[in-house]
């Protein structure tokens, strides 16, 4: 999946758990905002990655390292988050931040390469999906479940404003 389609299906799961909460709707969009940036931070391992973009230089030369789809996708980097989310945040925040982070995972699962989550006890890459449905990056059908997310998302707003 690309940065947008991550950022939009953690934003709609953070508002799932607003809703699970009763959030105020300032509150909910502080937790959308929380999620959807946390759906991209495994993606901090590629060059091209949004959150390394944002650090310029910097993230270049201190995560050159790292390889795409590497430790950053994996269960031991969603327990790491879960970890100092759960202590450095309100108990629903920590759940919407984690659950973004999740959100990544599971939507690279969903894809033709698919992730070696249970590294590095099992290098292989897991999907979810069967074969014929899995979806390759930056085609027709990822830019049409962003547009799906999109227009979610756009019709949560009225409850915000009024």
């Amino acid at each position: 999946m690309m940065g947008h389609t991550h950022g939009l299906i953690g934003a709609a799961l953070g508002l799932g758990v607003a809703t699970v909460y009763h959030f105020t709707p300032e509150a909910s969009l502080v937790l959308a905002g929380l999620a959807g940036g946390l759906a991209l931070l495994p993606d901090i391992d590629h060059p091209r990655g949004n959150i390394r973009q944002k650090l310029g230089v910097v993230g270049h030369i201190s995560l050159f390292w790292l390889k795409h789809r590497g430790i950053t996708h994996t269960l031991i980097a969603l327990v790491a988050v879960a970890a100092a989310a759960y202590m450095l945040l309100p108990l629903p925040y920590a759940i919407g931040a984690a659950a973004g982070y999740l959100s990544h995972l599971l939507a690279d699962m969903v894809t033709v390469s698919g992730l070696p989550v249970f590294w590095p006890y099992k290098k292989e890459s897991l999907h979810i999906l069967p074969k014929r449905l899995r979806l390759t990056t930056n085609t027709l059908p990822e830019h049409l479940l962003a547009l799906v997310l999109m227009l979610f998302l756009a019709g949560q707003i009225p409850q915000f404003l009024g």
